[in-house]
């Protein structure tokens, strides 16, 4: 998507650092069960939207759970921020 987003070559003059639209994304997963809700799952895809944004855009990242997360800790998670 980031590729194909890219080739478009769409302009953006309101964006000082980049001259053409850009894609950033953020993708979390959740396991089955637990304390998990909607709401928990979006919230940590926008932890790792915003890890993107910080890195400079135009890229993804995911938030992978830890183990902690599946004996019930929602608040633990480990960022593999990848950019491309």
């Amino acid at each position: 998507m980031l590729r194909a987003v890219a080739d478009l070559n769409i302009a953006h003059s309101g964006l000082l650092t980049r001259p053409c639209v850009t894609v950033s994304v953020g993708v979390a997963t959740v396991e089955p069960g637990g304390d998990y809700s909607h709401e928990h799952a979006v919230r940590e895809a926008d932890i790792a939207l915003y890890a993107v944004k910080s890195g400079g855009r135009d890229g993804w990242s995911f938030l992978e759970p830890l183990p902690a997360q599946a004996a019930g800790r929602p608040d633990a998670g480990s960022l593999l921020l990848s950019t491309g």
